[in-house]
């Protein structure tokens, strides 16, 4: 176990309510409580900085619950509204670095997503980035693929699954 994982817990609280991905503080502390993502940080990454542990629990933080909850509702059967957002989130991926930023107006989950990936990035090599960037755009166009089966009624089984091995 890290031993920065009581730091991650104070730093995703934070950082979430700062990116307006959290409404009210206390619940979204109990909530992070409860579901123990600085906990789970640390079990995956004993090894990493203090800073390290910070962006991987923000990280989990953000797949968890608003950008994965997101796609539960009314957004989940629109393909068009999700497109939308996925290509926000997609072209921040391909923006120059250091710095990778959201435009004015974009939702918090976009704006939450360009700092994820500006931390992620400092320091990486040319081709390290341009791998993590090809592994997001794969992850952000499987959220539309299943935006797209939901709007079909569509459940994907194990033998109609195909793999790509990208």
């Amino acid at each position: 176990m890290s031993p920065h994982v009581d730091r991650a817990r104070e730093h995703i609280s934070a950082w979430m309510y700062h990116f307006g991905l959290a409404e009210d503080r206390q619940a979204n502390d109990r909530q992070l409580r409860d579901w123990k993502i600085s906990e789970l940080a640390g079990l995956c990454y004993p090894d990493a900085t203090a800073e390290g542990l910070d962006l991987a629990s923000d990280l989990m933080g953000w797949y968890f619950a608003p950008f994965d909850d997101l796609f539960d509702g009314e957004l989940g059967r629109d393909t068009a509204r999700s497109a939308r957002l996925l290509g926000e989130m997609t072209a921040i991926l391909d923006r120059p670095v250091p710095v990778p930023v959201a435009g004015p107006g974009q939702p918090p989950v976009v704006h939450a997503f360009a700092d994820l990936f500006r931390r992620s990035i400092t320091g990486m090599s040319p081709a390290w980035r341009a791998r993590a960037a090809h592994h997001w755009k794969g992850y952000l166009a499987g959220q539309f693929a299943e935006v797209v089966d939901r709007c079909r009624a569509l459940a994907p089984d194990a033998q109609s699954a195909v793999c790509t091995g990208a």
